[in-house]
């Protein structure tokens, strides 16, 4: 059974100082980090078990496939610790060459310079974690912490909120990018209540996405008012069906739109 293995701390800051100067490396369908490093000795082992085979399913430019790739990485790494999860020398490994043809297929470097991206900005969102938020940003990690934050175990389905998180662009970012999405109790009664309600909040096109981040942000803005997390999950079912009414008032008119391809790409 393979273990991973992570990047030296200094070698890995040398990698983030020098991206500007890598932007053709990173170009490259081959991964070239062995032969960027020379004799130097860059990797330290880990005692992180890579339980089966990584083998992601390759981006076609349309469909990312993150729901399942989180799921596989997450199996793959389920003995990771939180604490372990959050090393950023074992991501930029994962990212630079373990997965590094994953990493090519996802997020083009060369594709995204020609469509006017900051490669500099997508490569350090990427391919690296430089602060506590860029866990979820992360090739690799968010894959993993994506099911961590979601997962039940004890689900007949235990993926079931992974794949609500994922299915849209604006239920990620409503729950990973506003505080209330670090309760985990409250995390967990968003997602039951948009999975209660999926064709006003997930399957409504325009609508939907509106709905998602009116309810987000009614939400966010409850939580300036007292701990969210000792609200009863009862209770925050009805205050959300009442903001639920208020957001469909409000887009009454909206024309349900053909919805964007239900997968996670923000960058």
């Amino acid at each position: 059974m393979q273990c991973c293995s992570a990047f030296r701390k200094e070698f890995e800051q040398l990698l983030v100082a020098d991206i500007g100067k890598n932007i053709p490396l990173y170009c490259s369908d081959d991964c070239w980090i062995q032969q960027w490093a020379g004799q130097n000795v860059v990797l330290m082992s880990t005692p992180v078990e890579i339980l089966n085979p990584l083998e992601l399913r390759f981006s076609d430019g349309k469909t990312h496939f993150d729901v399942e790739n989180a799921m596989q990485v997450f199996s793959s790494l389920r003995k990771l610790t939180p604490t372990q999860a959050a090393d950023e020398r074992l991501w930029a490994w994962l990212t630079h060459v373990y997965c590094w043809g994953y990493m090519r297929s996802r997020w083009p470097i060369d594709l995204k310079v020609k469509a006017g991206n900051d490669p500099v900005k997508i490569i350090r969102e990427r391919y690296f974690v430089t602060t506590r938020r860029s866990l979820t940003r992360n090739g690799i990690a968010r894959l993993w912490w994506y099911v961590w934050l979601t997962h039940r175990p004890d689900d007949s389905d235990p993926f079931r909120y992974t794949k609500v998180l994922l299915s849209k662009l604006d239920v990620t970012q409503s729950l990973l990018e506003r505080s209330f999405g670090k309760c985990r109790e409250v995390r967990m009664s968003f997602l039951d209540f948009l999975m209660t309600h999926q064709d006003e909040c997930l399957n409504g096109g325009n609508r939907s996405r509106i709905i998602v981040r009116q309810l987000a942000k009614a939400l966010n803005f409850r939580g300036g008012f007292g701990l969210l997390d000792a609200v009863r999950a009862d209770a925050m079912q009805s205050f959300l069906a009442k903001q639920l009414d208020v957001a469909l008032s409000e887009s009454d008119g909206l024309e349900p739109q053909a919805d964007e391809v239900g997968e996670v790409d923000v960058g």
